[in-house]
């Protein structure tokens, strides 16, 4: 891609305005003459300022939270959407390794949810621009496709921007920040669990990049590979059956029976099926034995093995920038990323 980027200086007016009244002479004979009565307004300046605050931190209308590339490198993540959402700006998204067990479509996409009015209404961008979008038929811009290890900082306008923007930045703006100046070689690699000793992920990056022409010019190559194994619901104590805290009285519907606690409410719906017939309607159990579909809730078929908490997540990525200054105002841009990132669920 190229682009180029014209900077427009902005002015400031001065004016200044003054009256000088001077008093008339008189003859010498004559009587004293009043005092020479002089005025002088205070001078006045006038300051014209943009609407675009650039840098980072500054108070402003809309406040701009940032995200340095300290906190992103001690935080230790493997997708910047972790560190995104522990922002209270943030709401649940609709799209996360942790909130999509039940989809058919965009299992294991990583998206932002400002003021949790969708994961289409923030608007993202990368040094400025706009982000093609991940899932198809949305304007939801999939987060595997950046590069953590490129991140100078993340700036987010946490108030809504669709005077400067447009009405697709009606929840806020998130703008990744690239660096334009790294030289050298970074390598890292990373294994962890989580404190359950489960969702084992692991990653592997290497970074390298270097100015050219005496600073006017650089260029930054990216490879990395991470592997997120996922958490499923039967793994933990709490989630093993299907809404262990359910009563009786849920399923006989007989007052003596409220309070009561049952095993888990499990499907009524068995791998092998639910039969309607003129005698009701029947199912098996866990045991494999045919009984009735209204008994099923209490033995029925449990999903939580097949049902994950956190769905596995794989990622190759490469990605590559390069900048050159023509002029103090002329710039050419070139940015490319390709992402492959496989997710499966199976949901019963």
């Amino acid at each position: 891609m190229l682009s180029l980027t014209r900077t427009r200086l902005l002015t400031s007016t001065l004016l200044l305005s003054g009256a000088i009244f001077i008093a008339p002479a008189h003859a010498q004979d004559a009587a004293p003459a009043p005092e020479a009565q002089t005025t002088a307004e205070e001078d006045q300046t006038v300051v014209v300022t943009g609407s675009r605050i650039v840098s980072p931190n500054i108070t402003s209308v809309a406040p701009v939270q940032s995200v340095t590339t300290e906190q992103i490198r001690d935080s230790g993540i493997t997708n910047v959407q972790e560190l995104l959402l522990e922002n209270p700006a943030f709401g649940t998204p609709a799209l996360s390794r942790t909130n999509s067990a039940f989809l058919t479509s965009g299992t294991g996409v990583a998206t932002v949810d400002q003021r949790a009015l969708g994961s289409d209404r923030p608007l993202v961008l990368i040094n400025g621009r706009r982000v093609v979008a991940g899932v198809p038929g949305t304007a939801t811009v999939d987060l595997n496709i950046i590069p953590t290890q490129f991140l100078q900082r993340v700036d987010v306008l946490t108030g809504g921007s669709s005077s400067l923007y447009g009405s697709d930045a009606v929840a806020g703006v998130v703008n990744f920040i690239y660096k334009d100046d790294f030289e050298g070689i970074e390598a890292n690699a990373q294994y962890g669990i989580t404190e359950r000793g489960d969702d084992a992920r692991y990653q592997a990056n290497i970074t390298a990049g270097g100015n050219f022409a005496d600073g006017r010019g650089n260029v930054m190559i990216h490879l990395g590979y991470s592997n997120e194994k996922g958490v499923r619901s039967s793994d933990r104590a709490n989630t093993y059956l299907d809404d262990l805290d359910s009563y009786l009285f849920g399923f006989s519907n007989d007052p003596a029976d409220y309070g009561t606690p049952v095993e888990g409410q499990f499907s009524g719906f068995a791998p092998q099926g639910r039969f309607s017939t003129t005698n009701g309607d029947f199912t098996f159990d866990r045991n494999n034995n045919l009984t009735s579909w209204t008994s099923s809730a209490v033995n029925g078929f449990n999903r939580q093995p097949f049902r994950t908490i956190a769905v596995p997540v794989e990622r190759y990525l490469f990605a590559a920038r390069g900048r050159f200054d023509v002029t103090d105002s002329i710039k050419l841009i070139a940015e490319g990323t390709y992402a492959n990132t496989r997710s499966s669920r199976v949901i019963e």
